[in-house]
Protein backbone atom coordinates (compact mmCIF):
# COMPACT_ATOMS: atom_id res chain seq x y z
CA UNK A 1 0.00 0.00 0.00
CA UNK A 2 2.86 2.45 0.66
CA UNK A 3 4.10 1.65 -2.96
CA UNK A 4 0.68 3.27 -4.50
CA UNK A 5 1.76 6.30 -2.37
CA UNK A 6 4.74 6.14 -3.74
CA UNK A 7 4.05 5.98 -7.43
CA UNK A 8 1.85 8.86 -7.32
CA UNK A 9 4.48 11.31 -5.66
CA UNK A 10 3.15 12.85 -2.90
CA UNK A 11 3.06 16.77 -1.64
CA UNK A 12 4.54 16.62 1.09
CA UNK A 13 3.98 20.15 2.91
CA UNK A 14 6.71 20.37 5.98
CA UNK A 15 5.81 23.44 8.08
CA UNK A 16 6.17 24.71 11.70
CA UNK A 17 3.92 24.82 14.54
CA UNK A 18 1.57 27.39 13.89
CA UNK A 19 2.08 28.04 10.46
CA UNK A 20 -1.13 27.09 9.10
CA UNK A 21 -0.04 23.51 7.62
CA UNK A 22 -2.89 21.65 8.63
CA UNK A 23 -4.96 24.61 7.01
CA UNK A 24 -2.59 25.01 3.48
CA UNK A 25 -2.86 21.41 3.10
CA UNK A 26 -6.28 20.67 3.53
CA UNK A 27 -6.95 24.17 0.60
CA UNK A 28 -4.72 22.68 -1.53
CA UNK A 29 -6.03 19.13 -1.67
CA UNK A 30 -9.44 20.49 -1.89
CA UNK A 31 -9.08 22.83 -4.88
CA UNK A 32 -7.28 21.05 -7.40
CA UNK A 33 -8.78 17.92 -9.00
CA UNK A 34 -5.32 16.36 -9.31
CA UNK A 35 -5.63 15.68 -5.65
CA UNK A 36 -7.66 13.78 -3.19
CA UNK A 37 -9.72 15.92 -1.02
CA UNK A 38 -8.71 16.25 2.67
CA UNK A 39 -11.61 15.53 5.42
CA UNK A 40 -10.69 18.08 8.12
CA UNK A 41 -12.08 18.74 11.35
CA UNK A 42 -12.90 22.43 12.51
CA UNK A 43 -12.74 24.19 16.29
CA UNK A 44 -14.40 27.25 15.39
CA UNK A 45 -13.87 28.51 19.14
CA UNK A 46 -9.75 28.27 18.14
CA UNK A 47 -9.66 28.86 15.00
CA UNK A 48 -8.02 25.41 14.59
CA UNK A 49 -8.11 22.43 11.89
CA UNK A 50 -7.20 19.06 11.87
CA UNK A 51 -6.68 17.42 8.08
CA UNK A 52 -6.83 13.98 8.21
CA UNK A 53 -4.18 13.09 5.87
CA UNK A 54 -3.22 9.68 4.27
CA UNK A 55 0.33 9.53 6.12
CA UNK A 56 0.41 9.68 10.13
CA UNK A 57 3.03 12.43 11.16
CA UNK A 58 6.26 10.76 11.20
CA UNK A 59 6.45 11.09 15.36
CA UNK A 60 3.44 8.80 15.11
CA UNK A 61 5.39 5.72 13.09
CA UNK A 62 6.20 2.93 14.77
CA UNK A 63 9.06 1.38 12.65
CA UNK A 64 9.82 -1.54 11.13
CA UNK A 65 6.49 -1.94 11.11
CA UNK A 66 5.57 0.36 7.68
CA UNK A 67 1.22 -0.09 8.57
CA UNK A 68 2.23 2.88 11.07
CA UNK A 69 2.71 4.95 8.18
CA UNK A 70 -0.76 5.05 6.82
CA UNK A 71 -3.91 6.16 8.23
CA UNK A 72 -6.33 3.50 6.55
CA UNK A 73 -9.58 5.23 7.63
CA UNK A 74 -8.16 7.34 4.38
CA UNK A 75 -6.60 5.35 2.62
CA UNK A 76 -9.65 3.22 1.59
CA UNK A 77 -11.46 6.08 0.22
CA UNK A 78 -8.91 7.71 -2.08
CA UNK A 79 -9.28 7.78 -5.61
CA UNK A 80 -6.02 5.91 -6.61
CA UNK A 81 -4.86 7.85 -9.47
CA UNK A 82 -4.60 10.78 -7.46
CA UNK A 83 -2.02 12.29 -5.92
CA UNK A 84 -1.92 13.02 -2.24
CA UNK A 85 -1.26 15.88 0.16
CA UNK A 86 0.80 14.62 3.52
CA UNK A 87 1.88 16.85 5.80
CA UNK A 88 5.01 16.90 8.24
CA UNK A 89 6.67 19.57 11.01
CA UNK A 90 10.74 19.71 10.35
CA UNK A 91 13.26 18.15 11.83
CA UNK A 92 16.57 16.02 10.61
CA UNK A 93 15.01 13.06 11.66
CA UNK A 94 11.36 13.35 9.79
CA UNK A 95 13.75 14.22 7.07
CA UNK A 96 15.79 10.87 7.38
CA UNK A 97 12.50 9.28 7.62
CA UNK A 98 10.84 10.76 4.37
CA UNK A 99 13.83 9.99 2.26
CA UNK A 100 13.94 6.44 3.16
CA UNK A 101 10.43 5.26 2.89
CA UNK A 102 8.59 8.11 0.70
CA UNK A 103 11.64 9.23 -1.69
CA UNK A 104 9.16 10.72 -4.25
CA UNK A 105 7.54 13.19 -2.12
CA UNK A 106 7.55 16.63 -3.66
CA UNK A 107 8.40 18.97 -0.54
CA UNK A 108 6.30 22.16 -0.15
CA UNK A 109 8.30 23.74 2.61
CA UNK A 110 6.73 26.79 4.07
CA UNK A 111 7.56 29.15 7.01
CA UNK A 112 8.03 32.45 8.55
CA UNK A 113 11.01 34.13 8.52
CA UNK A 114 10.26 37.62 10.11
CA UNK A 115 6.70 36.70 11.55
CA UNK A 116 8.04 34.30 14.53
CA UNK A 117 6.39 36.14 17.05
CA UNK A 118 3.19 35.99 15.40
CA UNK A 119 3.19 32.37 14.32
CA UNK A 120 4.33 31.54 17.32
CA UNK A 121 1.86 33.26 19.52
CA UNK A 122 -0.97 32.07 17.04
CA UNK A 123 0.45 28.46 17.72
CA UNK A 124 0.16 28.46 21.91
CA UNK A 125 -3.02 30.37 21.64
CA UNK A 126 -4.75 27.41 19.35
CA UNK A 127 -3.20 25.09 21.95
CA UNK A 128 -3.59 26.61 24.52
CA UNK A 129 -4.88 23.14 26.85
CA UNK A 130 -3.62 22.32 30.33
CA UNK A 131 -3.68 18.63 30.74
CA UNK A 132 -4.10 17.24 34.44
CA UNK A 133 -0.95 14.60 34.94
CA UNK A 134 -0.58 11.89 35.61
CA UNK A 135 -1.38 11.57 31.79
CA UNK A 136 -4.59 9.25 31.02
CA UNK A 137 -4.06 5.83 28.75
CA UNK A 138 -6.82 7.25 27.11
CA UNK A 139 -5.19 11.11 26.70
CA UNK A 140 -1.80 9.16 24.77
CA UNK A 141 -4.11 6.82 22.64
CA UNK A 142 -6.82 9.60 21.47
CA UNK A 143 -4.81 12.63 21.83
CA UNK A 144 -1.34 12.21 21.22
CA UNK A 145 -0.62 8.72 19.15
CA UNK A 146 -2.40 5.40 19.13
CA UNK A 147 0.63 3.48 18.27
CA UNK A 148 2.10 5.11 21.43
CA UNK A 149 4.31 2.23 23.17
CA UNK A 150 4.43 1.51 27.44
CA UNK A 151 8.04 2.56 27.49
CA UNK A 152 7.29 6.05 25.54
CA UNK A 153 4.35 6.71 27.85
CA UNK A 154 6.28 6.05 30.94
CA UNK A 155 9.07 8.31 29.80
CA UNK A 156 6.68 11.16 29.35
CA UNK A 157 4.89 10.31 32.14
CA UNK A 158 8.32 10.43 34.48
CA UNK A 159 9.26 14.27 32.94
CA UNK A 160 5.42 15.45 33.04
CA UNK A 161 4.33 13.93 36.66
CA UNK A 162 5.96 16.66 39.11
CA UNK A 163 4.14 18.89 37.51
CA UNK A 164 -0.19 18.97 38.31
CA UNK A 165 -0.79 20.46 35.05
CA UNK A 166 1.74 20.85 31.59
CA UNK A 167 0.30 21.89 28.20
CA UNK A 168 -1.00 19.97 25.46
CA UNK A 169 1.56 21.51 22.91
CA UNK A 170 4.32 20.17 25.50
CA UNK A 171 3.09 16.85 25.71
CA UNK A 172 3.30 16.59 21.66
CA UNK A 173 7.28 17.77 21.64
CA UNK A 174 7.59 15.32 24.39
CA UNK A 175 5.76 12.76 22.27
CA UNK A 176 8.08 13.55 18.91
CA UNK A 177 11.58 13.47 20.59
CA UNK A 178 10.71 10.40 22.43
CA UNK A 179 9.81 8.81 19.37
CA UNK A 180 12.47 9.73 17.51
CA UNK A 181 15.37 8.71 20.14
CA UNK A 182 14.14 6.78 23.13
CA UNK A 183 17.82 7.12 24.27
CA UNK A 184 18.41 10.74 24.64
CA UNK A 185 17.99 12.38 27.81
CA UNK A 186 15.27 14.40 27.82
CA UNK A 187 14.90 17.48 29.64
CA UNK A 188 11.50 18.32 30.70
CA UNK A 189 10.50 22.23 32.60
CA UNK A 190 7.39 23.24 32.30
CA UNK A 191 6.68 26.99 31.55
CA UNK A 192 2.74 27.52 33.51
CA UNK A 193 2.74 30.95 32.19
CA UNK A 194 1.86 31.24 28.69
CA UNK A 195 4.12 34.55 27.13
CA UNK A 196 7.20 32.67 28.71
CA UNK A 197 6.33 29.56 27.23
CA UNK A 198 6.02 31.50 23.93
CA UNK A 199 8.93 33.53 24.48
CA UNK A 200 11.01 30.20 25.22
CA UNK A 201 9.98 28.27 21.73
CA UNK A 202 10.89 31.42 19.66
CA UNK A 203 14.57 30.94 21.11
CA UNK A 204 14.24 27.92 20.55
CA UNK A 205 13.53 28.53 17.22
CA UNK A 206 16.45 30.87 16.73
CA UNK A 207 19.00 28.30 18.42
CA UNK A 208 17.82 25.01 16.51
CA UNK A 209 16.69 27.15 13.07
CA UNK A 210 14.53 25.02 10.95
CA UNK A 211 15.72 27.46 8.22
CA UNK A 212 19.25 27.27 8.24
CA UNK A 213 19.57 24.05 9.31
CA UNK A 214 16.76 21.39 7.94
CA UNK A 215 15.51 23.34 5.33
CA UNK A 216 18.81 22.48 3.50
CA UNK A 217 18.60 18.68 3.97
CA UNK A 218 15.14 18.32 2.51
CA UNK A 219 16.30 20.51 -0.75
CA UNK A 220 19.26 18.09 -1.19
CA UNK A 221 17.52 14.65 -0.73
CA UNK A 222 14.18 15.78 -2.70
CA UNK A 223 14.15 16.28 -6.22
CA UNK A 224 11.65 18.61 -6.33
CA UNK A 225 11.30 20.85 -3.63
CA UNK A 226 10.21 24.54 -3.23
CA UNK A 227 10.06 27.16 -0.15
CA UNK A 228 7.56 29.66 0.26
CA UNK A 229 7.51 32.67 3.13
CA UNK A 230 4.61 32.72 4.74
CA UNK A 231 5.24 36.32 6.62
CA UNK A 232 2.52 37.72 3.84
CA UNK A 233 -0.47 35.10 5.68
CA UNK A 234 -0.74 38.03 8.68
CA UNK A 235 -2.62 40.09 6.62
CA UNK A 236 -3.28 38.59 3.08
CA UNK A 237 -2.79 35.45 0.92
CA UNK A 238 -2.60 36.48 -2.59
CA UNK A 239 1.31 36.43 -3.07
CA UNK A 240 1.28 32.73 -1.23
CA UNK A 241 -1.33 30.92 -3.22
CA UNK A 242 0.17 32.55 -6.74
CA UNK A 243 3.21 30.76 -5.48
CA UNK A 244 1.36 27.56 -5.30
CA UNK A 245 -0.04 27.63 -8.57
CA UNK A 246 3.40 27.68 -10.13
CA UNK A 247 3.78 24.02 -9.00
CA UNK A 248 0.04 23.51 -9.00
CA UNK A 249 -1.13 25.21 -12.54
CA UNK A 250 -4.59 23.62 -11.83
CA UNK A 251 -5.52 25.52 -8.29
CA UNK A 252 -8.63 27.38 -8.31
CA UNK A 253 -6.38 30.23 -6.89
CA UNK A 254 -9.77 32.62 -6.48
CA UNK A 255 -11.66 29.83 -3.89
CA UNK A 256 -8.21 29.60 -2.33
CA UNK A 257 -7.26 33.36 -1.85
CA UNK A 258 -11.00 33.43 -0.35
CA UNK A 259 -11.23 31.08 2.14
CA UNK A 260 -7.62 31.52 3.22
CA UNK A 261 -8.30 35.70 3.74
CA UNK A 262 -11.19 34.76 6.04
CA UNK A 263 -8.75 32.51 8.31
CA UNK A 264 -6.54 35.08 8.45
CA UNK A 265 -9.09 37.34 9.50
CA UNK A 266 -9.75 34.71 12.60
CA UNK A 267 -6.72 34.24 13.73
CA UNK A 268 -6.08 38.17 13.76
CA UNK A 269 -9.25 38.18 15.68
CA UNK A 270 -7.85 35.04 18.07
CA UNK A 271 -4.79 37.08 19.38
CA UNK A 272 -6.55 40.31 19.45
CA UNK A 273 -8.75 38.35 21.84
CA UNK A 274 -5.88 37.09 23.47
CA UNK A 275 -3.73 40.48 23.86
CA UNK A 276 -6.70 41.87 25.34
CA UNK A 277 -6.53 39.80 28.56
CA UNK A 278 -2.97 40.33 29.25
Amino acid sequence: MLDIIRNNNPLLIVYPAGAGGEFISKTIANNSPSFNNLEYVLNELNNQIHAKSIVRYSSMWRLPDVDTIIDFNVFNNIDLQLKNVIKDHPSLESCDLYKKYIPTSEILYISPIKELLYFCKLAYVKLAELIPTPISNEYFLTKVNKNITKEEKDIIRKLTNPFPKVWRHEIDILNTKVSYNKEINIIFKHEHNLSDAISRAIKGIETDDYLKNVMPVYKKNFKKFMFINTDELTISSNYFWLEIKKIIPDINVHSAITSTDKWIKKNNKLLEICNSLH
